[in-house]
């Protein structure tokens, strides 16, 4: 075994005994410097045995959303929780305001968002999927903007280097936000490489950001990092979260929503 076998074998020991390192750990624990391990992680990573998340690796076992599991489909997604999603889109639609200027995400949850928004509140809405895009459109008191591009059969979004650019030059009132993963050390997480550009541009232009998400989300790690918890001034979920994420939630000073 030479000496680059015999590293690939203890930084994954040494990954795998943390559940999650920084590169500079795993140089130190190494002996070589986070150059060359930077170099070792990314031939590791090509041969789908770690992922380079946000802050650092992690085992691939312990990435929800790695190659073992299913292709993100929001179909499936959607029959999910459905009764705690809906009353999460409730509560989402209450914090509207008339003419308010709003932003609505990819996800399932958001859908129902857009299922419950009052008939007569005017509203100017911007989204970039066709499921929220077939809820809002027949809402005649709605103003309603589309940011189009290449469509993702699996998530139902539109996206384009143009379309993020256009995001990127709006300034809304609030942004309501879906994620796949919710974590406190890793972060807020989506499971496709083109999702994060889009919600950070739309995180960049909106006043108030309100991360609706379902408690099944909380301690799950998706591959693409795109916020932390602290990014948002609202978060609402359902009763399933834990006392942990609500004490921290509160702690931080952010308004959180239990329904």
């Amino acid at each position: 075994m030479d000496d680059r076998a015999r590293r690939a074998v203890a930084i994954l020991s040494f990954v795998k005994s943390r559940g999650f390192a920084k590169v500079t750990e795993i140089a130190d624990a190494v002996r070589v410097s986070p150059m060359t391990a930077r170099r070792d992680l990314r031939r590791l990573e090509e041969e789908n045995l770690v992922h380079v998340v946000h802050g650092g690796v992690m085992p691939i076992s312990e990435v929800a959303g790695s190659p073992k599991e299913a292709p993100y489909s929001l179909i499936a997604e959607g029959s999910h929780m459905s009764v705690e999603k809906a009353r999460i889109g409730s509560k989402a639609a209450s914090l509207l305001e008339p003419d308010d200027i709003v932003v609505m995400d990819s996800g399932s949850t958001t859908e129902y968002l857009a299922k419950r928004i009052p008939e007569d509140l005017p509203l100017t809405i911007i989204c970039y999927t066709l499921n929220v895009l077939f809820e809002v459109y027949r809402r005649k008191a709605c103003k309603l903007i589309f940011a189009g591009g290449h469509y993702h059969e699996n998530t139902m979004m539109f996206e384009s280097a143009e379309g993020v650019e256009f995001l990127r030059k709006l300034r809304v009132a609030k942004a309501f936000l879906g994620a796949t993963g919710v974590h406190h050390r890793f972060g807020v997480t989506c499971s496709d490489s083109f999702e994060p550009a889009v919600k950070r541009a739309v995180m960049g232009s909106s006043m108030s950001r309100i991360l609706l998400v379902d408690s099944s989300k909380f301690g799950v790690v998706r591959p693409f990092h795109f916020a932390e918890l602290a990014d948002f001034e609202v978060i609402v979920t359902d009763r399933g979260v834990s006392a942990e994420y609500v004490e921290a939630i509160r702690k931080s000073g952010k308004a959180l929503h239990v329904v």
